[in-house]
């Protein structure tokens, strides 16, 4: 094998050492954050503010209740990332313990709502209808606007701004990682042509050794 396939073999070798390392040190501390967050009850979680991210500072529950479509963003994108991972808890505690919730406070099940009788309001029995024709004479109901609210433009908006700045950081991290494999490169060079032209001066001191021996 050359010299420089084996040179080349070694960078490999170093630079899936290296990625592999950040991948595993980023891991690590998603799931030291992620057991902190899930010994943490629902009230202290929520008290507690988000990291980063456009509403850093705000709390968790205010993030919940009044921006669902970042968190759904958050979601998306950032599953392990240990700035965000107290806002993820949160909505999962509280959605389990939403589900875990009875569906009905008065304990009646469904199939007895569906069976119990129409209430009564203002003194008056609600109407009834006995055929077709009747329930075809009902208004029908004026359909919603499909256009988004300015609000939730804005919301659309900002979002996407922020995963630009996201992936423009990425991008000058990967632009610093190439720079810093770079000059790990230029050193592996240096250290082999070093290398080289010592093997060099060994072998003309053994040929002058081998001359002076045969005369």
């Amino acid at each position: 094998m050359s010299t420089e396939a084996s040179r080349q073999k070694l960078i490999q070798k170093l630079s899936t050492k290296v990625n592999q390392q950040e991948v595993d040190s980023k891991e690590q501390a998603y799931q030291m954050e992620y057991q902190r967050c899930q010994k943490m009850s629902i009230k202290d979680l929520g008290a507690e503010p988000m990291k980063a991210g456009r509403h850093a500072q705000e709390t968790c529950h205010n993030v919940y209740q009044k921006h669902p479509d970042y968190l759904i963003w958050l979601i998306q994108h950032h599953p392990k990332n240990p700035k965000f991972t107290n806002i993820q808890v949160y909505a999962e505690k509280v959605t389990a313990e939403k589900d875990e919730a009875p569906s009905s406070k008065t304990g009646q099940s469904s199939g007895d709502l569906l069976l119990s009788p129409p209430k009564k309001t203002s003194g008056k029995m609600q109407p009834t209808f006995e055929s077709d024709s009747e329930w075809d004479d009902l208004p029908m109901p004026t359909p919603k606007s499909t256009e988004p609210p300015k609000g939730e433009v804005t919301s659309m908006m900002a979002t996407m701004m922020e995963a630009i700045t996201s992936l423009k950081g990425q991008l000058d991290q990967v632009q610093q990682s190439n720079v810093e494999h770079q000059s790990a490169l230029h050193q592996s060079i240096g250290a082999i042509h070093a290398i080289q032209m010592n093997q060099e001066e060994q072998d003309r001191r053994l040929s002058r050794m081998e001359e002076l021996a045969h005369q």
